[in-house]
């Protein structure tokens, strides 16, 4: 036995996805199921497999000679369940359901996102501006902000922040003084995600945005058609735009 291994939240997130299956009769392309991270996505789909095929197996020997009992059965297929992260469910169903003739943006790891910052921060040696070093320390508990790497760090952090509070940029930045180190601040987000866009590369954030984006204006009902349940694991822990893409 290896249920010990998990939390009780766990096996019980996962009774759930089995109970839908196998006594409600929800297929499995009918559900989506949701983590916060690829490591516990795999091992859920990994249990719902092992579990499953189990429950299968018993079903099948007690069937007996309901012939059409055992061909339902057979025709359950865990493959077809959707689950992952937000993150990776998102970039999944925008592959495949991009519209013909454009290409899909690469999504970029933190480490080239934080890369790219520290570029625009170089720049004209933007990073050595006192207003943006006084602006940006007040997000940090550091007494020097000097380096580029620290303070592309909390600008992403910044930017990430908007995204995720669903806040009109265009109206904050339109509301911030000139010269000022929050004005300098959203330039370099501007900035580096214009730099982004040139190259067809989004970040996670800007990719949760798109992907929420395209749920509003109905570019993924032919996979939300056939959609019943939506399970998430951990939902204390959703932040606003992924609460949208849940109830969108």
């Amino acid at each position: 036995m290896v249920w010990y291994l998990l939390s009780i939240q766990k096996i019980i997130f996962i009774g759930k996805i089995l109970k839908y299956i196998f006594v409600d009769d929800i297929k499995p392309n009918e559900i989506l199921a949701t983590t916060f991270t690829r490591k516990a996505a795999d091992e859920l789909y990994s249990r719902i497999l092992g579990w499953g095929d189990e429950i299968k197996n018993y079903l099948i020997d007690n069937a007996g000679d309901d012939f059409d009992r055992l061909i339902e059965i057979n025709r359950i297929d865990f493959n077809q369940l959707t689950i992952g992260t937000t993150d990776s469910i998102a970039q999944e169903l925008l592959r495949v359901h991009k519209e013909p003739g454009t290409n899909q943006e690469v999504v970029i790891e933190e480490f080239v996102a934080k890369f790219a910052m520290v570029r625009i921060l170089l720049k004209d040696n933007r990073y050595l501006d006192e207003n943006l070093q006084g602006y940006l320390k007040s997000f940090t508990k550091k007494e020097k902000l000097k380096e580029a790497s620290q303070m592309s760090e909390i600008l992403l952090q910044l930017k990430n922040r908007m995204y995720f509070d669903q806040i009109d940029f265009e109206e904050f930045y339109n509301n911030v003084g000139e010269g000022s180190g929050a004005k300098i601040a959203l330039d370099c987000i501007k900035e580096y995600e214009g730099e982004l866009e040139s190259r067809n590369i989004i970040d996670f954030t800007m990719l949760e945005s798109k992907f929420l984006d395209s749920l509003r204006n109905n570019k993924l009902d032919i996979f939300l058609d056939d959609l019943k349940i939506i399970l998430i694991d951990e939902y204390q822990d959703t932040n606003l735009i992924q609460e949208e893409i849940y109830f969108t």
